[in-house]
């Protein structure tokens, strides 16, 4: 996993401190994993590429790959398991909860690209780059329209 941060005028703030091996993390090239987190916390905000495959875990303690500073957040708090192509996000018997796009997650739960995991007063947005085939074409008005009609259902269903 690698940390690229976006904006981060207080040294001291979550953003600068996510990785222990960030001041090297943030010169390395973008790698070509599809799938990244948006990590907002307080005024800062970071990029964090996830791994094809694999387990990520959200918290406070040192061990985590996503560590937030949140004071009233678990030191384990929540696990992303990662496979092709999937993500789902696991809250580890937190204290305060995890939620998903506003509702509290009890069981293991699938995300989708777009989906904002909170955590206490920490935001993170999966987000997932589209692989496109050198052999597709460019889409349809019937494919865009559908596509734009699912969005606003989704858009409207979450209300963001």
């Amino acid at each position: 996993m690698h940390l690229y941060p976006m904006s981060d005028p207080n040294p001291t703030s979550a953003a600068a401190t996510l990785s222990a091996h960030a001041d090297s993390v943030r010169a390395a090239p973008a790698p070509p994993a599809t799938r990244y987190l948006v990590m907002v916390e307080g005024q800062s905000s970071a990029i964090l590429h996830l791994p094809a495959r694999g387990e990520v875990i959200v918290g406070r303690a040192p061990d985590a790959q996503v560590r937030v500073q949140d004071p009233t957040a678990s030191r384990r708090h929540a696990k992303l398991m990662l496979t092709e192509g999937e993500t789902t996000l696991i809250d580890l018997g937190s204290h305060n909860g995890t939620q998903v796009n506003g509702e509290t997650i009890a069981a293991p739960r699938a995300l989708h690209a777009g989906d904002v995991i909170s955590v206490c007063d920490v935001t993170l947005v999966l987000k997932q780059k589209i692989q496109r085939s050198p052999e597709r074409g460019i889409a349809s008005l019937t494919q865009v329209r559908q596509r734009f009609e699912e969005e606003l259902a989704r858009t409207l269903e979450y209300r963001r």
